[in-house]
């Protein structure tokens, strides 16, 4: 099962578990490239997944 992709909130909490406070604007940046990070860690799971 692959994880839901993040939405602005879940992407700001998981930075914040992680002790990752960033301002509005650099979370609104960040969040497309963390979004195609995880498709394409998705894709190698997938992949490898027999």
């Amino acid at each position: 099962m692959t994880p839901a992709e993040p939405t602005p909130e879940t992407f700001r909490e998981t930075l914040r578990k992680q002790r990752i406070d960033l301002p509005e604007s650099d979370l609104a940046a960040a969040l497309p490239s963390a979004v195609r990070l995880l498709r394409a860690a998705n894709r190698l799971l997938e992949q490898t997944d027999v």
